[in-house]
């Protein structure tokens, strides 16, 4: 509803059924529309409204902060008609900078040193077609020291292809139970972040992206795990060679409101139903803090993530960690995944995801 802020903050009380929490517990559901913040800046918010002290000490100063006024109708025709002239200079400026970079990639293709099999449409799911208006979320938290175990056994591994190859067995062992795994690999489109140093507290969304097989063609875990990592070391290699700020700035340069006209016809055609997609999934891994927060003095005891779906993508992972856990969460189209569970006699244990 445009018509209220993109935030909303619930406070969820009565939560004293949850195995694993102890009596008395509540949630703090917060939701931010995705122009406003992206997954770092959504981390800083927590911690903003967190404290690391259970005591809540009283500032030592009044809060003086005043918002802003609305802008008027003029102020805004005239920063857009300024925005405008500027935009020719600043595609300019992003192709030029992009060059250098697409001819060192075309350099490293030729040699063998980068793949591009990475840029192919990817297999067509369940979860890739139009999205409906209804959600299915869950999570599934993991012991940090045993994430970092399991990536310590491939040289090189980082805890983030330990987390897409726990992904893709979750989805090679689902689609299995279903009848509906290709025999291609899955990708995920992951976003990285180009935050530097000073703008960590900015808002809006400073990401670019690299997409990732997830090896669910692959039935052994640890060779998946090395599939994931040699998926993931090409795909790093692809993005930094044209530079992820630069990716990241391409998509500023197409108008909102041609981009918002492009998406409302692409939604009313049913578009999405009627291509392969160019990723199957997204799985955003997001550093949470690793110091206990507090809330108006009650300790945080999980933290976990939800992330929107659009069509041709109804289904996205964000991964948060907290203190000495990491947590795989998911949203989904309801529709297409209308239970997130596994039959227990085609995989041997009931498993969540």
């Amino acid at each position: 509803d445009l018509s209220k802020p993109l935030w909303e903050f619930t406070v969820v009380e009565g939560l004293d059924n949850i195995p694993g929490l102890p009596p008395g517990c509540f949630a703090l559901v917060s939701k931010v529309h995705h122009a406003a913040i992206d997954g770092m800046s959504g981390v800083e918010m927590s911690a903003a409204v967190h404290d690391l002290d259970p005591l809540m000490a009283e500032p030592d100063k009044p809060d003086t902060w005043q918002p802003e006024n609305m802008p008027r109708v003029a102020d805004l025709l005239t920063r857009s008609y300024f925005n405008n002239l500027l935009q020719p200079m600043r595609i300019a400026e992003t192709i030029g900078r992009s060059l250098p970079g697409m001819a060192k990639l075309a350099v490293q293709a030729g040699k063998g040193d980068v793949s591009l099999k990475n840029t192919r449409a990817a297999p067509k799911t369940r979860f890739n077609g139009k999205v409906g208006a209804h959600r299915v979320w869950d999570a599934v938290p993991f012991k940090l020291a045993e994430v970092r175990a399991v990536k310590d056994v491939v040289p090189n591994a980082t805890v983030n292809d330990v987390i897409l190859t726990v992904v893709g067995g979750a989805l090679r062992t689902y689609l299995l139970d279903k009848g509906e795994l290709p025999k291609e690999t899955l990708t995920a489109m992951a976003p990285i972040s180009v935050r530097q140093e000073g703008e960590k507290a900015a808002l809006g969304n400073l990401v670019s992206a690299m997409v990732v097989g997830l090896g669910t063609q692959i039935a052994d875990p640890l060779e998946r795990l090395r599939f994931v990592h040699g998926e993931a070391v090409n795909s790093k290699a692809m993005t930094n060679a044209v530079g992820a700020r630069t990716l990241a700035d391409y998509s500023k340069l197409i108008p909102s409101g041609l981009a918002g006209l492009g998406a409302r016809l692409y939604t009313r055609v049913g578009a999405a139903n009627m291509h392969a997609p160019a990723f199957n999934c997204v799985v955003t891994n997001i550093p949470g803090p690793r110091v206990p927060l507090y809330f108006c003095g009650a300790k945080m005891l999980a933290m976990y993530g939800t992330a929107p779906v659009f069509d041709s993508m109804g289904l996205i992972n964000p991964v948060y960690s907290y203190g000495d856990t990491i947590a795989v969460s998911f949203t989904a189209d309801r529709d297409m995944l209308p239970i997130p569970t596994i039959t227990p006699r085609r995989c041997g244990t009931r498993s969540r995801h």
